[in-house]
């Protein structure tokens, strides 16, 4: 038990008690803004795939596709380089352009010399047209400030209509490449 002179309230014990009870005294902000850091992540390069890589992302998402219903695109962009000795400086530019563009859940394999597929989970078939012209327009500028020697950049993109895999959007957009 506590002595009687412990339980007498003094000024000082009142005020204790209300700032425990009212919380920590609050600031005030001057009306000048504090400047803050810029916070935004800067947007992370996407990486390129390995073939093998390609196939089992190919796989699931073509599961995915089958299980949920959901639209899934291929995209091919293919370089015609004027020299044979230049393509590969140029393949690295457009595939700098290529993991630009892309969004981070899209996939991006370097399956030849010249030719890059991409595979848009999420994406109708316009839509991977529309990522298809950004690219060659994209292409078509860095081609006019560097020496590129005239390559040529064709994109062809498609998306599986009821009943097909992706494989066979795959052939329908190496067809129209061709095309």
């Amino acid at each position: 038990m506590l002595p009687d002179e412990h339980h007498a309230l003094d000024d000082r014990v009142s005020e204790h008690i209300e700032a425990f009870i009212e919380g920590p005294p609050r600031t005030r902000r001057s009306k000048a803004k504090q400047h803050r850091p810029d916070l935004r992540r800067p947007r992370r390069v996407i990486p390129l795939d390995t073939r093998a890589d390609w196939n089992v992302a190919l796989r699931n998402e073509e599961a995915r596709m089958l299980r949920y219903g959901r639209p899934v695109a291929v995209l091919i962009v293919e370089i015609e380089p004027a020299s044979p000795r230049q393509l590969d400086r140029i393949a690295q530019l457009v595939g700098t352009i290529v993991r630009r563009e892309a969004r981070e859940t899209d996939r991006i394999a370097r399956m030849g010399p010249g030719r890059f597929h991409v595979l848009l989970p999420e994406t109708h078939e316009r839509e991977a047209m529309a990522l298809g012209e950004r690219i060659r327009r994209a292409c078509a500028e860095v081609a006019a400030t560097t020496a590129t020697g005239g390559a040529t950049v064709r994109t062809a993109a498609a998306g599986p209509i009821a009943g097909q895999t992706l494989v066979d959007a795959l052939r329908v957009a190496e067809a129209r490449l061709a095309a």
